[in-house]
């Protein structure tokens, strides 16, 4: 094969972007027993399809496998749903797992909706669009150009990188506790979501104190409370977070 250029690195004032080069270009290949091994994965291939014979209902064995990756892929994106609750009707799921499950079956219906357009369309970007706007029809991310391709720079690591910064100079305010601040967040830059009973353990400091350092650090802007409550508190490194949610 052709020696290939994946793309070029751009700088772009403090950051460095990556801008891939066009695939669809003819190539071939010099190797000949990558046809051999084509040959193969083809032979491989029939044979689980006579496989498929002995299965009582490929259509529901599918569904089943479509359920699972479903599931397995929203772990990625936070989303947090058994494969119990992902079979379940609506009305069983607990409110408070709605909105993940929610994701789930969007996802499901998505996958469903591409395979059954197949036999009309190929695997194309509006194929793709059609199915990406299934996937956000009514879920997080729903006011984010759902069923568009993404028209701006997707970085990587340069704001992540900046943030911190930014905490640092923050913590610096709180004196004799800004070493255990500074910790906590090396922490949370991992774990962006905790509560006081964590932050005692990580820190080994008093439960008092370390809801003491929890509360300087939402006063300053960089945790968020996000219960409420008055017990059982969950403080979120929200602008952090927020880097990946885009």
């Amino acid at each position: 094969m052709k020696k290939f250029v994946a793309g070029e690195y751009k700088q772009q004032q403090e950051y460095r972007s990556f801008t891939p080069s066009f695939v669809n270009s003819r190539f071939s290949w010099d190797n000949p027993q990558i046809d051999v091994l084509i040959e193969q994965a083809r032979g491989l291939l029939g044979e689980l399809n006579a496989y498929a014979e002995l299965i009582p209902d490929v259509d529901f064995f599918i569904r089943m496998k479509i359920v699972k990756e479903a599931r397995d892929s929203n772990l990625i994106e936070g989303t947090r749903t058994e494969l119990d609750d992902v079979l379940l009707p609506q009305e069983e799921i607990d409110p408070e797992k709605r909105d993940d499950w929610d994701e789930v079956q969007n996802y499901i219906k998505a996958m469903n909706f591409a395979i059954a357009k197949l036999p009309e369309l190929p695997l194309c970007i509006q194929l793709l669009k059609d199915a990406h706007k299934i996937l956000l029809s009514g879920v997080r991310g729903q006011h984010r150009a759902p069923g568009e391709i993404r028209k701006s720079q997707n970085w990587i690591g340069g704001s992540s990188l900046a943030k911190r910064q930014e905490y640092e100079e923050q913590i610096l305010t709180l004196g004799s506790r800004a070493k255990n601040a500074h910790k906590l967040l090396q922490f949370m830059f991992a774990q962006p979501i905790v509560n006081a009973n964590w932050a005692t353990q990580e820190l080994g400091m008093a439960f008092s104190s370390a809801n003491l350092l929890l509360k300087s650090l939402t006063e300053l802007g960089i945790l968020k409370e996000t219960t409420g409550f008055s017990r059982n508190r969950l403080f979120v490194l929200e602008k952090y977070l927020n880097l990946f949610r885009s």
